[in-house]
């Protein structure tokens, strides 16, 4: 796995990374950065943090994660409307 170094090197590149609509000068400026501080770690290394990126976002796809984004999000009911608006 990356050491706590080599995490912070990726987290570095990738701040301020571009979003869409963003010049693709800019983009490829991030994935130059990204790439030259990657290549100073083994291969193994890499792959190993790549592996746990992967584990964590299974693990974020678990249904009582999206049970809570449901509520938060939709399970809410509206709200009346306003006095002045409604329907006698």
């Amino acid at each position: 796995m990356l050491c706590r170094h080599g995490q912070r090197a990726v987290l570095a590149a990738h701040r301020g990374s571009p979003q869409p609509g963003v010049q693709p000068e800019r983009r490829r400026s991030v994935a130059r950065r990204a790439a030259s501080q990657l290549a100073t770690h083994p291969a193994e290394e890499i792959v190993a943090a790549q592996q746990v990126l992967w584990d964590l976002m299974a693990d974020s796809y678990t249904n009582p994660l999206w049970a809570a984004a449901y509520v938060i999000n939709y399970a809410a009911p509206d709200p009346p409307p306003p006095a002045s608006r409604a329907v006698p």
